[in-house]
């Protein structure tokens, strides 16, 4: 599969939201600060002017492969972060690509989860389907691990 593509990873949930300390502004800060993409070495500030690069260092001969990272606001809330969104840069293997990294309510509504979508239109569409969970599920639990370790009582 080469060409347009797009594939969903859900992490296991993060906290339960009946729980008072269960907070999506606070899991959404974990996400800034540990969880907008593998090899990601500084935290990602919302609020800044300053364009935020990564480069997600895929291994091979391809040299770097940036993303642009910016916050999601909904509609309804534009004040309210519940992701980040990272566009691949011309230098990125997957170029022409995206993925959007989304707080959200299970599908139970009991739990806070995050959603990594990633439509694209590259030419390694099968490879990004194929080591989709293996890039992400890692990023997931750094993101899970760090907020109930810090956010937790």
């Amino acid at each position: 599969m080469s060409g347009r593509h797009i594939y969903h990873v859900v992490s296991p949930p993060i906290c339960r939201v009946a729980d008072p300390t269960c907070k999506l502004v606070e899991i959404v800060q974990v996400l800034n600060a540990v969880g907008v993409a593998p090899n990601q070495k500084v935290p990602f500030d919302p609020n800044s002017d300053e364009e935020f690069r990564i480069d997600m260092d895929f291994r091979g001969p391809w040299g770097r492969d940036d993303v642009v990272v910016t916050p999601i606001y909904p509609e309804e809330d534009p004040t309210l972060q519940v992701g980040v969104r990272n566009v691949t840069d011309e230098n990125h293997i997957l170029h022409r690509g995206q993925v959007s990294r989304i707080i959200y309510r299970s599908a139970d509504g009991t739990a806070y989860q995050i959603l990594t979508a990633g439509p694209g239109s590259g030419p390694l569409g099968a490879a990004n389907v194929l080591f989709s969970e293996w890039v992400w599920k890692p990023v997931d639990q750094r993101v899970i691990q760090t907020y109930r370790r810090e956010m937790l009582p």
